[in-house]
């Protein structure tokens, strides 16, 4: 029994350590994107096309 309960904690430190990494390397890859604001043109372009779609019948 004892066996069992230390291969089930090294899995779970396995399981951490991958989980981990993957917030590691995304947390990177989130940094490192470039991030840009949309203008007011954008934002009022895509409001009028939203709105006007959701008013036309199909």
């Amino acid at each position: 029994m004892q066996s069992l309960t230390s291969y089930f904690i090294y899995l779970t430190y396995g399981m951490l350590g991958i989980l981990f990494l993957f917030a590691a390397i995304k947390s990177l890859l989130y940094i490192r994107s470039p991030k840009q604001a949309p203008s007011r043109a954008d934002i009022d372009t895509k409001l009028l096309n939203t709105l006007n779609d959701r008013r036309e019948p199909e």
